[in-house]
């Protein structure tokens, strides 16, 4: 084979930004995604997917090396609340009163990994069903911030920038949130041994 033949193949930039610093953060957003589509596995993936389409379009305002987490948090968060405002009708949750799912807690739908297409069990949050369904009843704005702070492991400064409210705020709803689900899971916690 003639050394000259062959084709020169060039790498996007664009494209290597987004595997090196974007796609690493799809399983994070995915369940951000599945928390606010009150676990409806097929929004939260088109909520992912339209997350990632504009972030690939965005590229140009992202700064290599900065949060590409939050950044793509922030995104994902502006879609759904814009998509509440256009569509009243579109099943989603809401991010100030607790969930009245058609009977599908958070818990069930993470039990059952095959309902998930394409994720594996890692993905899953590993928490019991009770304690879902206690994550579930308790308001949107406070569920957020716990899943955000907790399970997500942000800082406050990166949850008030992706909700787009003060540190203080974070900081108060985290402690509501925590306080919530404390008294709700007391009688779980003493029965598998927590100090409550």
């Amino acid at each position: 084979m003639d050394i000259l033949s062959t084709k020169r193949v060039t790498i996007d930039p664009n494209q290597k930004i987004f595997n090196e610093e974007l796609y690493p953060h799809h399983v994070a957003l995915y369940r951000y995604a599945l928390s606010l589509c009150e676990n409806n596995a097929d929004n939260a993936r088109d909520l992912v997917q339209e997350t990632y389409t504009r972030a690939f379009k965005a590229l140009d305002s992202y700064h290599i090396g900065s949060n590409a987490r939050a950044w793509l948090f922030v995104i994902l968060r502006n879609l759904h609340v814009n998509g509440i405002r256009k569509n009243s009708k579109a099943k989603v949750v809401s991010l100030d009163a607790p969930t009245q799912s058609n009977n599908q807690s958070v818990g069930s739908a993470v039990s059952h990994p095959e309902s998930l297409d394409g994720y594996s069990d890692e993905l899953i949050y590993t928490l019991s069903d009770k304690v879902y369904d206690a994550l579930n009843s308790i308001g949107g704005k406070y569920r957020e911030v716990f899943i955000l702070a907790d399970l997500e492991d942000l800082k406050y400064e990166e949850i008030a920038e992706i909700m787009n409210t003060p540190v203080g705020t974070v900081r108060s709803r985290l402690n509501r949130s925590r306080s919530m689900l404390r008294k709700k899971l007391q009688e779980y916690g003493k029965a598998h041994g927590y100090i409550i």
